[in-house]
């Protein structure tokens, strides 16, 4: 295989892998001949776009990704899983707790399940805000009502509870303590709950049964000031979750015409303020946000979600709150991860990071953090990285527990598939050196398209490239592969897994950290796939536009598009989610359009163009999908129906009826 160097930067070497045949150097023991391996110098793990299907539970792990010729320096990444990370933080904590009062004789299995690996056994303090400003009159509060009841069914034993009523004033139910200590903090009037009280089970309800819309115009920053006073003990959750159908306004001002200007204010003001004491809180302060109605303020609901390390949903009509708001309480018990501290070895020095703001939430499922290290000692990175894992001076401190770090097991399944190609590409990896902060995103972009088409070089001073690919192989197969099936990977760290006749191929790592095996690249066999024509998703190319317009025979290869195909050319196409997001949308339209041809004749009989009719069938997926998953899917049901508005389809209809159906 003809290897060429296209890139020769002042830190790193990037090689091209041109397409072409195997050299027939690799037999499996049937003498099918199997795909080359990677060049071993400056090639990174080839798995970026194959991080899809990686098994979710995995410990936090060191991979390199990058390694100079000398080995002094090194891109590294540190993969972390919430579930893994839940799981570890409650397997400490018990491993605590049996060291204080358990029988020091009896050994403890660290890899036993915890009884709760996700969700929080602790109680937790929660504050409702409820808006009873008058646009919630009628429909609106009745349904609030009805859900704040259900949700109080779910409060768990010895949680705290406190409901503030907001408007053009605000009001706590319990009454507050009006006593201010010297360090400008006050003791909240909390409830308790005990489920085996009964009077206080009434006590509740009738609180809730007084919630009217009589409050006038909406103003949130109060109340937020008021409940930032209220003292929070040591290591307690406070969950603050707010209710509201609009738009609220600054409360500089009596005078409701002055205060319906102030929304583009209010809307930084506000998110500013919940991350600013956020931060303050070091994990322990989330924020909620239920957003009613058409007229809600996106914005300023989108700002206290993302800032307050909570999430957000909307319901455009009052049929589904119940199931927004109770999965939000679900989440709230799923404390925040908050990752305070990156402890490396001495001898290592760290050139750069990314930023790891983003693990700062309750659910991320799979992330990297990326670190640019260089050696002091003149060892390679490598070596201190091993050594460092060792003797445990690379760790997390993650909700202020200690974290260590493991070697890193790519545990995925060995796959080889025709209808996946992946011609030359840039990896889009997210590694920004300290450097790059003050640089927009654009300069950045022209940066790495000029080292790319020109065959300049990249500095060490900006975001480091993987180098231009294309994947190479034997005999593709003719069915696509399956979704679920790879997504959930095999166990293949043993190091004697056999590739069957007509293999897949997904790089396993022979060493630990994901370093470079005696004969392949960096971090494992280059994954490798047949062919050197043009990518395409489903063996076809992607079909541009709809039926309307078209010829015949494109509307003869469309009706032979199977459902697999549709939902790739609809990704391939329309660009509806981001790419980052694809493979969620993607599983979540496999599992839940099991009718799918049906459904999708169904519409077609009032739809006619494939591409509107697949974006239809996307949102609606989502909207069912999304409540037992976590899908950042605000702005992709937004573009989708704005994409569907201007064909005059009323999208919001339309699923609801998808919904009752799939």
């Amino acid at each position: 295989m003809d290897n060429t160097q296209v890139i020769q930067g002042r830190k790193w070497k990037f090689s091209e892998i041109k397409p072409g045949r195997p050299s027939g150097l690799r037999k499996d023991r049937n003498g099918v001949i199997q795909p080359d391996f990677a060049p071993k110098v400056g090639q990174a793990k080839n798995d970026l776009e194959l991080r899809f299907f990686m098994r979710k539970n995995v410990a936090p792990a060191i991979n390199i990704e990058y390694l100079n010729d000398s080995e002094l320096e090194a891109i590294v990444s540190v993969e972390l899983s919430e579930e893994n990370i839940r799981q570890q933080l409650s397997n400490i904590a018990n491993v605590q707790q049996q060291n204080l009062y358990g029988d020091e004789r009896m050994e403890y299995d660290s890899n036993a399940a915890p009884r709760s690996p996700v969700v929080s056994t602790q109680p937790m303090e929660y504050v409702f805000l409820i808006d009873c400003g008058r646009s919630m009159e009628g429909k609106f509060m009745d349904s609030t009502k009805r859900t704040m009841n259900t949700i109080m069914n779910s409060v768990g034993h010895e949680s705290k509870v406190l409901f503030c009523q907001f408007g053009s004033r605000h009001e706590f139910q319990p009454q507050q303590n009006g006593h201010v200590a010297n360090d400008g903090m006050r003791d909240g009037n909390w409830i308790t709950i005990d489920l085996e009280d009964d009077e206080q089970e009434e006590t509740i309800k009738t609180i809730i049964s007084g919630f009217e819309a009589n409050f006038g115009d909406k103003t949130l920053r109060a109340p937020l000031v008021d409940i930032f006073h209220m003292r929070r003990n040591p290591g307690v959750f406070r969950n603050i979750i707010i209710f509201t159908d609009g738009a609220v306004s600054e409360e500089n001002t009596g005078n409701t015409e002055e205060n319906t200007g102030n929304t583009e204010e209010n809307t930084e003001e506000i998110p500013e303020l919940v991350r600013n004491e956020t931060i303050n809180q070091e994990g322990y302060l989330r924020f909620f946000v239920v957003g009613i109605g058409s007229g809600v303020c996106r914005n300023l609901c989108d700002g206290i979600a993302k800032y307050g390390r909570g999430s957000k949903y909307y319901v455009l009509d009052d049929d589904r709150i119940q199931a927004k708001a109770s999965l939000i309480l679900e989440e709230a018990s799923r404390p925040s991860i908050y990752l305070q501290r990156i402890a490396l070895p001495s001898t290592l020095d760290r050139l750069g990071y990314s930023v790891p703001i983003e693990l700062d939430m309750s659910i991320f499922e799979v992330k990297r953090i990326y670190l640019r290290l260089k050696s002091n000692n003149q060892i390679s990175v490598y070596q201190n990285l091993q050594e460092a894992v060792r003797n445990g001076s690379f760790s997390l401190t993650i909700n202020g527990t200690r974290v260590p770090m493991q070697i890193s097991q790519d545990n995925m399944q060995q796959w080889y598939s025709g209808v996946l190609k992946l011609a030359a590409f840039w990896a889009k990896q997210e590694i920004n050196y300290l450097e790059d902060y003050d640089m927009n995103a654009d300069t950045k972009k022209a940066i790495q398209v000029d080292a790319s088409i020109r065959g300049g070089f990249l500095s060490s001073n900006h975001t480091a490239l993987v180098g231009v690919m294309d994947r190479v192989g034997q005999r593709p197969q003719n069915t696509p592969p399956r979704i679920h099936a790879l997504h959930e990977g095999y166990n293949t760290s043993s190091g004697n897994a056999e590739i069957s006749p007509n293999p897949g191929y997904i790089p396993t790592s022979d060493g630990p950290f994901g370093r470079p095996s005696a004969s392949g690249g960096l971090g494992g066999d280059g994954g490798i796939v047949s062919g050197s024509q043009q990518p395409t998703l489903g063996g076809r190319p992607p079909m541009a536009g709809g039926i309307g317009g078209t010829s015949k025979s494109r509307n003869e290869e469309t009706e032979k598009l199977s459902k697999f195909d549709k939902l790739m050319s609809l990704v391939k196409r329309n660009g509806i989610w981001p790419a980052s997001e694809g493979k969620a949308v993607l599983c979540c339209l496999m599992e839940y359009i099991t009718n799918f041809d049906a459904i999708f004749e169904d519409v077609r009989s009032k739809i006619e163009a494939v591409d509107l009719i697949l974006t239809l069938l996307a949102l609606a997926a989502l909207e069912k999908y999304e409540i037992k998953n976590q899908i950042e899917w605000e702005r992709i049901s937004m573009k989708g129906k704005t994409k569907l508005a201007a064909k005059n389809i009323d999208a919001d209809a339309e699923i609801k009826a998808l919904l009752k159906i799939i």
